[in-house]
């Protein structure tokens, strides 16, 4: 019997389906708990072989690795020299943490519509660029890729920079080309959700022509490695997703164990995690993809959703499913917001955990009085409140997938999003 109160003990039930298991093998879980127990995070440093590992994927590019997504797209308006009063163009359905560095570097984000793949549309972005424009943000959404050509080729026309955000769709390529790689420069991340998930980390993608790297002490946060982990290892989502662990091994390949010396940099064993999930990243991205066509063709069965036209390759870090009847007439935020902790709390007493959807930036600007710059997001206003973001993470099962697809209907009929 669990020895916690009663009203702690959902906190540790097995989740059919936790939130973002990441995809590590039984011995790379193990010595991520030595390395909390020795505080083995600072032996070793992995940080130089995970950038000459990077270099090679994307054509000997620049890499300075950092320690998050986010501040990887502090290095890209720097290198621009964003500054005050400069506008830069991203879609309002994208992840909010994007949105920091733009107000970090006292720029106005202009918002820009969706097309129907739920990615950025390139013709919102020509109608809305400005003499202030100075560069546009391409965050690839859940594993799909954004019409990168046509919006090089604007970039280039407006004489203005282009970021390759490839933060969600780490692996998938265009043209042979990988994401990340178009552009002014690019940017990666491993944190949790991710196609590459170490639990934290990513990387600026320089230009060619970059020979400095700019100066970021001021604001880049310095994370300790060893209190990261431990503040990770101790969560509930650590313990939600040892069933998984215990059961699933997706490691076809031996995983060298670096041995543990006395000192280390920050930073070595996020490294570690990320370059031993490279080594079977073709692997994993099968592993989504099958889940998504299985997850699909379930729920294809209830006739509740449609799904977004798909015309380029995914490597679906989420299933993107549309509500074909939201249940309501108008779109209010807080009422959205307040059915959608309803169904995400059903869910969770169910066993289940989904990640919220994505609320429009341009709303969430408007509420808190946030400067920016808009014009017409139809698809965006269309799309965003019937949007339902679906786990498909290696890790999981058919049989916790089928249970979810039991489950999602009855829920969605009570709460009537």
């Amino acid at each position: 019997m669990c020895p916690l109160n009663s009203k702690y003990r959902l906190q540790w039930q097995e989740m059919k389906v936790p939130l973002h298991p990441p995809a590590w093998s039984k011995k790379e879980h193990a010595y991520a708990c030595l390395n909390i127990l020795t505080a083995g995070a600072f032996s070793g440093d992995k940080r130089k072989e995970l950038q000459e590992e990077l270099k090679r994927k994307f054509g000997n590019r620049k890499i300075v690795l950092t320690s998050s997504g986010r501040s990887a797209i502090h290095l890209a308006l720097k290198a621009l020299k964003i500054q005050e009063g400069d506008e830069i163009i991203l879609p309002s359905i994208c992840c909010p943490a994007v949105l920091v560095p733009i107000l970090q570097n006292k720029a106005t984000p202009v918002f820009a519509d969706i097309n129907l793949e739920i990615q950025l549309d390139h013709q919102s972005v020509e109608s809305i660029v400005s003499p202030k424009t100075k560069a546009i943000l391409v965050p690839h959404l859940f594993g799909g890729a954004a019409p990168m050509k046509d919006l090089e080729r604007l970039a280039k026309e407006k004489n203005i920079g282009l970021i390759d955000d490839a933060a969600q769709s780490f692996g998938l390529e265009i043209s042979e080309k990988p994401l990340g790689s178009f552009g002014t420069s690019g940017i990666i991340a491993f944190g949790i959700g991710k196609p590459i998930s170490s639990w934290y980390g990513g990387a600026w993608i320089a230009p060619l022509y970059e020979s400095t790297t700019p100066d970021l002490s001021e604001f880049l946060p310095k994370i300790r490695e060893a209190k990261a982990l431990l503040s990770f290892a101790t969560s509930r989502a650590w313990r939600n997703w040892w069933p998984l662990v215990r059961e699933i091994d997706l490691d076809l390949e031996k995983v060298e164990v670096p041995p543990l010396s006395q000192a280390s940099q920050i930073g070595s064993l996020a490294s570690w995690l990320a370059l031993s999930l490279l080594k079977r990243e073709n692997l994993l991205t099968e592993c989504r993809k099958k889940n998504a066509k299985y997850l699909e063709a379930l729920l294809d069965l209830t006739q509740l959703f449609t799904w977004p036209q798909r015309h380029h390759e995914n490597i679906y870090t989420k299933l993107v499913a549309c509500l074909k009847d939201p249940g309501h007439k108008t779109v209010d935020l807080d009422t959205i917001q307040n059915k959608w902790r309803m169904l995400l709390s059903g869910l969770r007493q169910k066993g289940f955990e989904l990640a919220p959807p994505y609320l429009p930036l341009h709303l969430l600007c408007s509420r808190n009085s946030i400067p920016f710059r808009s014009e017409d997001l139809k698809n965006t206003e269309n799309l965003w409140y019937k949007m339902v973001l679906l786990p498909v993470d290696p890790p999981l099962r058919h049989q916790s997938l089928e249970e979810l697809a039991l489950a999602l209907p009855k829920i969605l009929q009570q709460v009537k999003i």
